[in-house]
């Protein structure tokens, strides 16, 4: 039976700021934050969130016939939690729809794998950590940046632990074979290999919208029916791509994604399947071992690393860089090793190339490989300096190594000195006192006097309702000696759960632990997990537990915190991705009372203001709002600029004309008599309102119905044009003229600035 392994890669570059030669030894931040953002934003909102939601839509649709593996980078994560959140927030909800499997990959998606095992190994474990964190999978499959492989990096990756790894299906490794099989590691065979079908993946990511193409339009039942004619014996057909070929490569105008909505169905009518690249190697065995001598990728017609290293400038950097790994692996600084993923990534090498290619390249910022080369060598020198200055530029790697284990030895050897010292200071408190003191509690549980059960500062202790406590504690596995959970009945130690089943609990992740008001059920976080247990209490008062339920996942291996409330309903709080979870729990009846005082007044709740929304408008800014919820009369609504109040209306819009440059914070209450609500708030950035400085160019007309004419007594270089929110709607470079017409027919009325050689002018089109 055919089966189709379907990937996507999310990763965004970091942009690097234009960095001057002047600069070095005196600015040490490197990234053009605004770029970073725009970039981010744009490719969230026109491919990874309408992306993303397809594929939670068609997991949901085909009750887990449909499966899909993901593999995102570290610096990605970053940039989507700073600029992105709500990406974050779909790839929780497709990994909640058990269709997906998350892939590892270099943190950096940078080139290590080539230079320097050291980094590349320990920049994958940091990524699989982090995707553990994350989604609480643990990576069994590797992909490199780029597919990049050889056999020296298959053997690598085999040795940390993984079990199966994404490669390209190139002709000339291939030869005669054919990428639908499962292959192996030359060096270990225990590492599976799956090869990438280029001419079916870049069907879709590069050709699907393309109207010359000759199988334009591409349809669902035709692209499976290309995969059902393969010969019977071809079981594995792996498609890989971007993300971002859904909606950026490929317009979403073209249907892109309703085209891969009817994937499944239309597979399930020939008979073919969806699995996860782990699937695939546990499940089949491998025909063959794939020897590739030499570093393979999945860019270009070459399949090689020519694009990142293929000439003299790619090298030299490529060199400089990882000529400091050694002293960037040995530091602490949190700056420094952030900045050491960035400057890694490969896109930076890829500016630097001479090389033609068959698809166009962003460059940014830069006008030619050689103004790459020079910007990016200018950061690195001033990168390299600051990490000398932390060790001795004449200090050998082995020096170095010898420091650093000295100083990490003594750093342990303190922290058992003051766990002694803390030890013996509380000996002397246990002395009795000369003075008269406070009545101590008349028992007292320490974990020397009770058998020594309680071993881990990571603990809860809460009462049991009964005059006894309850003690649970971060265990990986439960063990009568040192075990998930302990009764203390005021006297004794009455149960452990190690010594009863260590079955039941199995493990206690970071010791979070809730009793429900009744005392009869307990709710532990387990490694992405909550367990809930009932408790019952034989005629002399020992308990004894049982598993109620289980809930899967639990927001991520880090369970902190638990808690019912008077209904019965489960409450979890977890630092994996700081999230608060909330279950309710099977009932009989479904019902629950709630205590409440004797004496109660009810009102109804009103809420803010809701849907605030700011607008700059040739008048000014323009603000408008919805009533709030729970309002019943027609209130009165307070407008605040900052502390200031503007007007009080009882329209739902206002207008403030008094407005220049900068950034302001609009407010707007609702007062409903003498009750004002709580203020509904939203910022907005005016840019670029103030006058041209110099009166060498001339522009216009202004206002305009389009076109606008430019005439400068200077050589006009760039043209840059950017709406009141500071997107770029028209970019030109390379002009080398005195006089140029543009026209804004395509843009809305509003206020535009116009950037004629970094000089700013506004011009107002009606």
């Amino acid at each position: 039976m055919k089966t189709i392994c379907l990937y996507f890669e999310i990763h965004q570059i970091i942009h690097l700021k234009r960095y001057r030669f002047f600069e070095i030894g005196s600015e040490h931040y490197y990234y053009d934050d605004y770029a970073n953002e725009q970039g981010m934003n744009e490719v969230a909102e026109r491919s990874y969130i309408p992306a993303l939601r397809t594929l939670i839509d068609m997991a949901k649709a085909n009750n887990g016939a449909f499966k899909v593996a993901l593999s995102i980078s570290g610096v990605a994560l970053e940039q989507l939690e700073i600029h992105a959140p709500a990406v974050i927030e779909l790839l929780h909800e497709l990994n909640a729809t058990g269709c997906c499997e998350f892939l590892c990959e270099p943190y950096s998606h940078g080139l290590s794998s080539l230079k320097n095992e050291t980094c590349f190994c320990e920049e994958v474990e940091r990524m699989r950590v982090k995707i553990k964190d994350y989604f609480g999978q643990d990576p069994k499959v590797f992909r490199n940046s780029s597919l990049i492989y050889d056999n020296e990096i298959g053997g690598i990756v085999a040795g940390m632990g993984f079990k199966g790894m994404l490669a390209e299906g190139a002709k000339h490794v291939l030869g005669w074979k054919s990428p639908h099989y499962l292959y192996h590691c030359a060096e270990n065979p225990n590492l599976k290999l799956l090869l990438r079908d280029f001419k079916l993946s870049d069907d879709i990511s590069l050709r699907f919208s393309n109207t010359e193409w000759s199988e334009y339009p591409l349809f669902a039942d035709k692209y499976i029916g290309w995969i059902a004619s393969l010969p019977e014996n071809e079981q594995v057909i792996n498609i890989f791509m971007e993300l971002s070929a859904l909606g950026i490569f490929q317009p979403l105008s073209s249907n892109i994604l309703e085209f891969l909505k009817a994937l499944p169905e239309c597979a399930k009518q020939k008979g073919i399947t969806f699995s996860t690249p782990s699937e695939i190697v546990t499940k089949l065995k491998s025909v063959d071992m794939i020897d590739v001598p030499y570093p393979m990728s999945w860019v270009d017609e070459e399949r090689d690393i020519s694009p990142w290293l293929g000439n003299v400038m790619q090298r030299e950097a490529f060199d400089k860089l990882y000529s400091v790994a050694e002293r960037v692996h040995l530091c602490s600084d949190r700056r420094i090793k952030q900045d050491w993923d960035y400057l890694q990534a490969s896109n930076n090498f890829r500016f630097m190339t001479t090389k033609q290619m068959g698809v166009s390249l962003d460059c940014g910022i830069y006008d030619s490989p050689y103004d790459a080369f020079t910007n990016y060598m200018n950061i690195l020198g001033d990168f390299i300096s600051r990490v000398n200055s932390l060790y001795p530029v004449d200090m050998e790697d082995e020096e170095l190594n010898s420091l650093l284990t000295t100083i990490r030895n003594q750093e342990e050897e303190l922290v058992q000195l003051n766990d002694q010292v803390k030890h013996l200071q509380s000996l002397v408190k246990e002395q009795p006192e000369k003075a008269p003191a406070k009545k101590a509690p008349s028992v007292a549980f320490n974990n020397a006097a009770t058998g020594g059960y309680q071993l881990n500062m990571n603990s809860t202790i809460l009462p049991d309702r009964r005059g006894g406590w309850w003690i649970s504690q971060y265990r990986a596995a439960d063990e009568a000696n040192v075990p998930s959970l302990i009764h203390y009945n005021g006297t004794t130690i009455d149960f452990v759960s190690g010594k009863v089943d260590p079955t039941i609990i199995e493990n206690s992740r970071n010791g979070g632990m809730a009793i429900s008001l009744d005392g009869t059920r307990i709710a532990m976080g387990c490694n992405n997990e909550i367990k809930i247990l009932g408790i019952t209490y034989n005629e002399e008062g020992v308990p004894s537990i049982k598993r109620l339920h289980s809930i899967k996942p639990g927001l991520g291996a880090n369970s902190n915190s638990l808690a019912f409330d008077w209904a019965g309903n489960v409450y979890l709080i977890s630092n994996s991705g700081e999230r608060l979870g909330m279950w309710t729990l099977p009932k009989a009846d479904n019902t629950a009372i709630t205590p409440a005082p004797s004496s109660q007044t009810i009102s109804n709740e009103i809420g803010t203001v809701t849907n605030l929304k700011a607008m700059v408008t040739t008048e000014g800014v323009s603000l408008t709002w919805e009533a709030p919820a729970g309002s019943v009369d027609t209130p009165e609504y307070n407008v605040y600029r900052g502390e200031e109040l503007l007007a009080t209306l009882t329209e739902t819009s206002y207008t403030d004309e008094n407005v220049v440059s900068g950034t302001y914070s609009y407010s707007v209450t609702a007062v409903f008599g003498n009750y004002e609500t709580a203020k509904a708030t939203t910022s907005i950035v005016i840019t670029g309102i103030e006058e041209s400085a110099t009166t060498a160019t001339s522009i216009y007309p202004n206002p305009t119905d389009g076109p606008v004419n430019i005439e400068s007594e200077e050589t006009i270089h760039t043209i840059q044009v950017y709406d009141m929110n500071g997107r770029i709607v028209l970019n030109m470079n390379n002009l080398n003229t005195n006089k140029e017409t543009i026209n804004l027919y395509e843009q809305a009325s509003g206020i535009y600035i116009i950037k004629v050689n970094n000089t700013i002018n506004p011009i107002i089109r009606k």
